[in-house]
């Protein structure tokens, strides 16, 4: 059984803290999308940046207007993927 870490996630004043963040998907100024355990997070708003991505910590920073916060398990990580490539 694979040992799959969990991760927490902390928004305040339109700064976003993620912990256990394995790879960063995609990220524009609308859209951060990132593998957090074994699940996709999908962030939306605006004017969102990533300030530090540490790829030994997992630890994420990031910044801008959260609009929207979406998690998907990993059963559906494919074809979300798929439709951000399209």
């Amino acid at each position: 059984m694979e040992n799959i870490k969990r991760g927490g996630l902390i928004l305040e004043n339109n700064k976003l803290t993620m912990t256990a963040v394995s790879k960063i998907i995609s990220t524009s100024g609308k859209l951060l999308a990132v593998i957090q355990g074994d699940e996709t997070v999908t962030i939306s708003g605006a004017e969102l940046s990533v300030d530090e991505f540490n790829t030994e910590s997992g630890k994420l920073s990031a910044t801008g207007t959260v609009k929207e916060i979406k998690f998907t398990d990993g059963a559906e990580k494919t074809g979300f993927i798929k439709k951000i490539f399209k």
